[in-house]
């Protein structure tokens, strides 16, 4: 979109009519009102396009750009959300708003009016580069988090907007400026976000020689040195070995209780017998529980490299081989474990070790004949290439493309009130459950290991599995805010069940998350206080919303729902909050590692890893088949960002639309 020129209104920063109401107290010549939210809609635009393109461009190459302009557009963009606040604030007090709603905007507009990009770096990568130096800015976690947050703007920016629209139509309808005061709360709040974001990466890009440094924690358990990575895995003596290990018996097979590090590479790449696919698995999607990439590379690598006279050649051939299988499945898996010095590391010893020396090596085969083997090396290094390409396309087209914050448009200037209301309820679950599954797929199995959503350490693992929660919470105050913005308590009804019709289609496409959250906001206290408003909904609706509480109650650990979401054919969108019940439970109850009670050694509890990895497995499962939904839009775009109030706000409305002392005078049935 470009930008619009000649006119002051347009131009970031520029004064314009409004700035006579930049007092909410000053009495407001309501003529020039919805002039001056025409002028500032325009001008909402313009510095919101320029914001946006602005941190993109600087997330290029972050060093090489000073942050002054960042800065100052996001003082301009902050600048007129205030003004938009401002003018919206008058109209209301001009319309004789009532007294609560008047306090929640004036508190809104006092927020936004603190919000300052003042330079303050992001905990969650400081965090990261503390672990992990300077290895982070080669990662697409601050990368894919600048891009949601990008979009965030951008989506917020429509929405208010659309919000400013509604306030000029229905200036006398006072939900339409508190949908507008919520909006540009969330909007500021974002604005922050992004240039917290950019700054960070800024910061660590100038400051790559402080964290190249920082090398990465050896493990993660109480494991010495000399137990973890120091001791060479060709170095142990026979007895060591035996009694660094504890084997156990599941469903009838042999499996590894507890191990040594060096006792879980062998198996892993035995020399005899064959590899249990399913150890593989649990190793390589557990691993960072007790040791880092680079730690699991080196070892590897030592594995590999058999000391002559060690091994007959069919045995070192088997070792070799297998240990390039489990890179190659390593890589292809979670290729996002690497960052980009491993992945040169293992670059270079792909095609200087192991491409060289499998070209020369032979299997003898049962006839005694030599056979060439085809070669890992060669395999190996294409799947490099692609998953190489893959992150540097992945990354190029988040910050590539063009950004356009006006190309949707409501028909006939309608609120996202009357879009909301006039959309089929089955049409609203399917946009809500394509953008959560959407986030939902991109959970890591890192992001689930050690309980790191609740560990200020370790939460940079967890952004995806922190956004999901997030959402959930947005969900249920968003449910709790489109109905508290309704004054007459029929509006209200029709906005309560229009979110247990929405929910009753969420359960017929297995999207258990988003139900969740539409429950506990209806189960909210500041709705449920709502009697007046309870009392007007027909028992369908009641009865509908009570089978719904059922499934998803939590008695006997969500047995209801457990065994309902088990009977299911893909897709389904399982509810996170169970599988982080039970990882918790695992991880609480479950020691990390034990006592060899023969020489004293501290063993990995592999037997935990196993038992985390089927829990991870089943979220993997529903991850791999997506829903066949498309976006519909504007709904889609107008579902993705869920502005509310607080919890405490809610209330406060709360007991402004139903004082404690209403009795419910209406009958059920009136729906």
């Amino acid at each position: 979109m470009s930008k619009k020129q000649g006119t002051t209104a347009n131009k970031p920063g520029a004064t314009t009519d409004s700035d006579e109401f930049l007092n909410p107290h000053q009495k407001l010549d309501i003529k020039k009102a919805p002039q001056q939210l025409k002028s500032l809609s325009a001008a909402l635009s313009d510095v919101g396009l320029e914001y946006i393109v602005t941190a993109n461009e600087d997330m290029l190459d972050p060093s090489a750009r000073p942050a002054d302009k960042l800065k100052k557009a996001a003082e301009d963009f902050l600048q007129t959300i205030n003004k938009i606040l401002t003018v919206s604030l008058n109209m209301a007090q001009h319309y004789k708003v009532e007294s609560t709603a008047e306090k929640l905007l004036v508190g809104e507009l006092a927020y936004v009016t603190q919000q300052k990009p003042d330079g303050t770096l992001d905990p969650l990568s400081l965090e990261a580069a503390s672990h992990q130096g300077f290895k982070l800015l080669n990662d697409v976690n601050i990368q894919s988090r600048v891009f949601s947050t990008s979009n965030a703007v951008r989506v917020l920016c429509i929405q208010e907007l659309s919000a400013i629209n509604e306030v000029q139509s229905n200036p006398k309808v006072h939900s339409g400026q508190l949908v507008l005061s919520t909006t540009s709360k969330a909007l500021a709040n974002s604005i922050i976000a992004l240039f917290t974001l950019v700054e960070t990466a800024r910061y660590l890009s100038k400051n790559r020689h402080k964290y190249n440094s920082v090398s990465m924690p050896i493990k993660n358990l109480d494991l010495s040195k000399e137990e973890m990575a120091d001791k060479n895995i060709w170095d142990e003596d026979e007895q060591s070995i035996q009694d660094d290990i504890k084997m156990g018996v599941d469903k009838g097979k042999p499996v590894i209780e507890m191990a040594s590090f060096n006792n879980l590479i062998r198996r892993l790449t035995s020399e005899i017998g064959e590899v249990d696919p399913s150890f593989q698995k649990t190793f390589v999607t557990t691993y960072l529980s007790f040791t880092n990439p680079y730690v699991l590379f080196s070892k590897l690598i030592e594995r590999y490299r058999v000391p002559p006279g060690r091994l007959q050649d069919d045995m070192l051939a088997r070792v070799k081989l297998r240990t390039s299988i489990v890179l190659k499945y390593w890589i292809e898996h979670q290729f996002y474990d690497l960052d980009q010095d491993l992945v040169e590391k293992i670059y270079k010893f792909t095609s200087e070790e192991l491409t060289t020396e499998f070209a020369k090596m032979v299997k003898m085969g049962e006839d005694g004949q030599s056979t060439m083997l085809s070669n890992p090396g060669t395999a190996l290094g294409k799947v490099l290439d692609r998953k190489k390409a893959e992150r540097r396309e992945k990354t190029l087209a988040m910050f590539q493309q063009e950004v356009k914050l006006q190309e949707l448009k409501l028909s006939s200037n309608k609120s996202f009130h009357d879009l909301f209301l006039n959309a089929p309820d089955e049409a609203i679950a399917r946009q809500l459950t394509l953008i959560d599954f959407s986030l939902f797929s991109r959970i890591e199995p890192a992001g689930l290991l050690n309980q790191s959503w609740n560990k200020a350490h370790l939460q940079y693992r967890s952004t995806n599995v922190l956004a999901m929660i997030a959402r959930t919470n947005k969900v249920s105050f968003w449910v709790a805010s489109m109905i508290l913005f309704q004054e007459k308590w029929k509006e209200r009804k029709k906005i309560w069940k229009k979110f247990i019709g929405v929910a009753e289609h969420l359960k017929k496409l297995n999207n258990f998350h988003t139900l969740m959250g539409i429950i506990a906001g209806l189960n909210s206290s500041s709705i449920t206080r709502l009697k007046t408003t309870v009392a007007g909904l027909s028992a369908k609706s009641t009865q509908a919303f009570s089978r719904l509480e059922q499934l998803m109650h939590p008695q006997g650990s969500f047995r209801n729902y457990r065994e309902y979401l088990h009977s299911q054919s893909l897709p389904c969108l399982p509810y996170l909050g169970t599988y982080l019940s039970d990882l918790t439970f695992m991880e609480d109850g479950n020691p990390d590692t034990v006592i060899s009670p023969t020489n004293g050694h501290t063993l990995i509890n592999f037997g935990k890893r196993q038992m985390v990895y089927y829990v991870i497995a089943e979220i993997q499962q529903y991850q791999s088949c997506h829903y066949d939904i498309k976006e519909a839009e504007p709904l889609y775009t107008f579902l993705q960002e869920l502005p509310s109030f607080t919890d405490k706000q809610l209330y406060t409305l709360s007991q402004q639309r139903e004082p404690k002392e209403t009795k419910a005078t209406k009958t059920v049935g009136q729906d």
